[in-house]
């Protein structure tokens, strides 16, 4: 998180980064926020980029490891249909920012801007496996998609205020630390051609896809839950517990039918014949 100064707007505004899924703000931050917003009141403006392109946790290949239509679906979808809304990553985020937001402020009326969302073609640079090698992920097809979406979206957050604005990321690809970014939709400022045109040797337009535009259609099986790594320092020290309970449970048993054995002799022995 980084302050941006902006002179030209009437509002101070902060502009966030966090990891997808992320529900932790640092302590020193909250202090920040709490002192800015206090300063500020309501010209305080909170923005956040939303980037689910970049979800290294959350993007995975579907279980035929070939193909990725689920983390494309929940990545470029923004409103797929009643019950599903919190399938799309990028409202779900706006959704616990705005939470957060209201948390902090105690003021659900508080400033909220989507500073950036975009989707990169061809894929970016710094994009890591599995992802780098998804055909599904890298297409036009998914560039068509997460800007129609966008432009399809009505802003709306379930059960929240919605964003005040919001901003697609970019019109052309650019250098970012001299490194090429291509989220533009135009390759350069002098291309006379867009990204998402049809090829006029092929006839062949970028396809969109059905959930992204018809809530209706049909959208890819969720992934299962995938296994985490740090999972087994708590189920290694869980089969440990259990184990000794469970031996623990044993012997007491084991004393408490030795004893009963025991009663039921001596009661036979001093019987009267």
């Amino acid at each position: 998180l980084a302050m941006k100064p902006a002179p030209a707007l009437p509002y101070p505004f902060l502009n966030g980064w966090l990891p997808m899924g992320s529900e932790q703000v640092p302590l020193f931050m909250n202090s920040l926020l709490v002192n800015l917003t206090s300063a500020y009141g309501s010209r305080f403006v909170f923005s956040l980029n939303i980037y689910p392109y970049f979800d290294e946790l959350g993007n995975r290949m579907d279980p035929d490891g070939h193909r990725c239509l689920r983390t494309v679906y929940e990545d470029v979808s923004f409103n797929s249909g009643p019950g599903r809304e919190l399938d799309s990553k990028f409202v779900a985020t706006a959704r616990v920012f705005r939470r957060k937001m209201t948390k902090l402020t105690m003021n659900p009326e508080s400033l909220f801007w989507v500073g950036e969302y975009g989707w990169s073609h061809p894929r970016a640079t710094t994009l890591q496996d599995p992802m780098a090698s998804c055909k599904d992920f890298n297409s036009l097809e998914a560039l068509a998609s997460s800007y129609t979406g966008f432009l399809a979206w009505n802003m709306s957050l379930p059960e929240e205020r919605p964003p005040d604005h919001a901003f697609y990321f970019t019109v052309r690809d650019s250098f970012n630390v001299k490194k090429p970014e291509y989220f533009g939709l135009v390759e350069a400022c002098g291309s006379p051609w867009c990204k998402l045109r049809c090829d006029a040797n092929t006839e062949r337009c970028p396809h969109v896809y059905c959930w992204v535009t018809n809530s209706s259609c049909e959208v890819p099986a969720p992934l299962p839950t995938p296994w985490q790594p740090w999972s087994a320092f708590l189920v290694v020290p869980m089969l440990f517990i259990v184990a000794g309970l469970t031996w623990v449970g044993r012997q007491k048993c084991s004393r408490r039918a030795a004893r009963g054995g025991e009663g039921d002799l001596e009661g036979r022995l001093l019987a009267p014949s």
